[in-house]
């Protein structure tokens, strides 16, 4: 049932028992059923029409009050929501930015390391060459 409907409601069975209750006159005592504690009703004895009626307005305009603020605290709500959902996004945005430089990085360390064996077995083999030479050199020497 929306606020509005509820209200409406509310106000429709107060009206209608205010003025079945309503009397031109107030009598000088209330009827209390002695069977039933003190205290155990919500209900309340008025004197008169108006005071029937001003109680009926304020507890009218409290309820409109409630329902003004379900509606402020659904949209504050769903502004939360929305802020929420675009800061993820953000974070998510630049979480893959962060993993694609540490994948970069990854990469060019194990290029990086490539490089170096590489460099170490040609190092190597330049070393063997020149041994290599070296024999050959003496060889051609001693014929």
């Amino acid at each position: 049932m929306t606020g509005r409907l509820r209200v409406g409601s509310t106000v429709a069975v107060a009206l209608a028992a205010l003025l079945a209750g309503c009397t031109a006159h107030s009598p000088d005592t209330a009827f209390r059923d002695p069977g039933v504690p003190t205290g155990a009703l919500q209900l309340v004895a008025f004197d008169s029409c108006q005071v029937a009626m001003d109680a009926l307005v304020s507890k009218a305009k409290d309820q409109l009050a409630i329902d003004g603020k379900e509606q402020q605290l659904t949209q504050l709500r769903q502004e939360l929501e929305r802020k929420i959902a675009d800061m993820a996004a953000e974070s998510d945005a630049r979480l893959r930015a962060e993993m694609e430089l540490v994948g970069a990085t990854t990469a060019r360390d194990s290029l990086a390391g490539e490089l170096d064996d590489l460099r170490a077995k040609l190092d190597k083999s330049t070393a063997e060459r020149s041994k290599l030479r070296a024999e050959l050199t003496e060889l051609k020497s001693k014929k």
